[in-house]
């Protein structure tokens, strides 16, 4: 069963949340979904669950997911960006070389050069609409500007003409939801004797905003239900601590129409009273718990209110999943699923660890490639109850 998405952009809401504030609080109460603790503590979840900053976090923002899109770096070749190439097929030729310089920041190359381009390897991250931004001079010819999706045609085909002095362009650009992993290639081409500098290009994602029938979401501790206020990645987050955040943001999007807000801690640990956080980050989970997960696992704890989701290697993007599955979200494939269904966020146990049986789950020429959706962690990790 597939999903479909909506492509609006993420704006400041905080108008029309300060307008709902009472609203909400009421139903609250009425309801019992309440925050434990302290009075302060309460203020600070519902702050949080109406587009606030409790204090200790700060909103999660994306970056440019392009790499040296400043230029900043050199490559092993003299005068050319690091992580760039200029074939598609990555064979530097001898008499490409003295077709590019880079000084300062800026890439200057001229026809017959090939391309300019770089490789992102796409994740399903919480966007499916972007934005390529990029400040360029044209002299004669064209630049030929083309993003494509791996084996999915173009999403943008543009020539820029001839013009005086540096110019800043924006093509936003959108993929398909049910696409799962791939590669997108940005690339730029001088056409007919072009002379090109290039600078500051950028990548951005463009979130979606939580749809007007969008499901309140909770997570249960103890019996207790709390609304679901955000997903805290720590101070010192992994890459794979990040990507758990993105798939778990993604499919409770995906699944009940709300989007849950990202927050990093400023400092060490979860500020003290905050509730109704899922949080990703072994020193948010803690030493003695971690010390049980090996290579590719695991640790779900449930503490003070909260939910903690550790792991090894790419284990955290597992434990996201395993949250997942707890509330319905089942795999056939990468791309067919069954949507969750139950909108709490719970635990088997207070305590779970969870360690596969090998931590190495496929193999790609000959490289470890990890398959991080969820239905080969069910198949190989030995407890019966994921």
């Amino acid at each position: 069963m597939k999903t479909t998405t909506d492509y609006t952009d993420n704006t400041d809401r905080d108008n029309g949340n300060k307008r709902v504030a009472a609203v909400v609080a009421l139903l609250a109460l009425m309801t019992g979904y309440v925050a434990v603790g302290s009075g302060a503590a309460e203020a600070q979840t519902l702050k949080v669950a109406h587009g606030g900053v409790p204090a200790g976090l700060r909103r999660y923002q994306e970056d440019n997911i392009l790499l040296n899109g400043d230029f900043q770096k050199l490559g092993i070749n003299l005068d050319f960006p690091l992580y760039w190439e200029n074939t598609p097929n990555g064979n530097d030729l001898p008499e490409h070389r003295t077709l590019h310089t880079l000084k300062d920041g800026t890439l200057e190359f001229k026809h017959p050069l090939p391309c300019v381009m770089q490789d992102v390897h796409y994740m399903p991250i919480m966007a499916w609409a972007f934005e390529l931004s990029f400040k360029a001079e044209v002299k004669g010819g064209a630049l030929s500007l083309r993003v494509r999706k791996q084996r999915h045609g173009y999403h943008v085909d543009e020539r820029i003409k001839h013009g005086e002095g540096f110019k800043e362009y924006t093509f936003p650009f959108k993929l398909n939801p049910d696409m799962n992993f791939g590669t997108i290639r940005v690339g730029f081409s001088p056409e007919a004797g072009a002379v090109i500098k290039l600078r500051d290009v950028a990548l951005k994602p463009i979130p979606p905003r939580s749809k007007p029938d969008a499901k309140t979401l909770f997570i249960e501790d103890a019996g207790k239900r709390l609304p679901l206020r955000g997903i805290a990645l720590a101070a010192d987050h992994s890459f794979y601590d990040l990507n758990a955040a993105r798939y778990l943001q993604k499919y409770l999007y995906v699944c009940f129409g709300r989007v849950v807000e990202r927050f990093v801690c400023e400092g060490q640990g979860l500020p003290k009273g905050l509730a109704g956080m899922v949080c990703f980050g072994n020193s948010l989970v803690g030493e003695a718990e971690m010390k049980a997960v090996t290579a590719g696992g695991y640790a779900l704890i449930a503490r003070d209110s909260n939910i903690f989701v550790g792991g090894k290697d790419d284990g955290a993007e597992h434990g996201a999943f395993a949250l997942l599955a707890g509330m319905g979200l089942e795999f056939f494939s990468p791309d067919d699923f069954i949507p969750a269904s139950n909108n709490v966020i719970k635990l088997s146990t207070p305590n779970r660890i969870s360690n596969p049986a090998f931590a190495v789950r496929s193999a790609s020429r000959a490289s470890r490639d990890y398959v991080a959706l969820g239905y080969s962690d069910r198949r190989l990790l030995p407890d019966p109850s994921h």
